[in-house]
């Protein structure tokens, strides 16, 4: 699972995305190295679970001789992690996902540029990252937000995006309906979790998924709530 989740979502969806030049353009001559030495590195990887398919690749990438296949080449070398990089890089993955997500629910094109509000300094991220794959052109910090923003939050951290509600009435509508789903959602699993025998006997990841849950419910109808303040001024 976890070489899956590393071909898959890590190179596959972020990686490639994140390296893409703007149309038209070709890609810089370093990025494009480092980019296959990580792919072949994958390849090593993936190469005792899917040993023809991963050969295959790895021969067409440059051609190669009998002595230089895949089954015969060394094993990735490990090196030193930098936990602060991974750190600051998955805090700003999270605001991207969030921030698509707002954009898919609002029904804001991927092509109309965004700003980005915060009320004080909170946590560390990559501001380029974030300009080109969440299509943000500005970041604020400000002292007091605007009447109508879309919030979210990424750990602790709030964030929230301004947005202009040209029918208020029939987005508060749309938050209600959405407030009430979740508080719906929220009470079958704090029933769950009120269960003493189902946390008694349930394995604790079990648990912890259901604890996960009823945090992030009532995180959503606090934020729900709040939106739906700000429409009614």
């Amino acid at each position: 699972m976890c070489i899956y989740k590393l071909i898959w979502d890590d190179f596959c969806s972020w990686l490639l995305e994140l390296i893409k030049p703007a149309y038209g353009s070709p890609i810089d001559a370093q990025t494009h190295a480092e980019l296959i030495d990580i792919f072949e590195n994958n390849l090593r990887l993936l190469h005792p679970f899917m040993p023809f398919l991963s050969e295959e690749l790895w021969h067409n990438i440059t051609d190669r001789t009998k002595e230089e296949a895949l089954i015969v080449s060394s094993w990735p070398a490990a090196s030193e992690i930098d936990d602060h990089t991974l750190s600051v890089f998955s805090h700003t993955m999270e605001m991207i996902t969030s921030i698509r997500s707002i954009r898919k629910q609002k029904n804001i094109s991927t092509k109309v540029p965004m700003q980005l509000l915060e009320t004080s300094s909170q946590a560390e991220y990559y501001e380029n990252v974030i300009s080109k794959l969440a299509n943000i052109d500005s970041f604020q910090i400000v002292k007091d937000l605007p009447q109508q923003v879309l919030p979210f939050r990424v750990g602790t951290a709030a964030y929230y995006l301004p947005f202009s509600v040209e029918n208020p009435e029939e987005e508060i509508a749309k938050l209600t309906e959405e407030l009430n789903y979740q508080k719906g959602f929220l009470v079958g699993v704090q029933k769950k979790l009120s269960n003493t025998s189902f946390v008694d006997n349930a394995p604790e990841q079990v648990v912890q998924t259901e604890r996960k849950k009823e945090s992030d419910a009532l995180e959503k109808i606090s934020q729900i709530e709040q939106q739906i303040a700000k429409l009614q001024g």
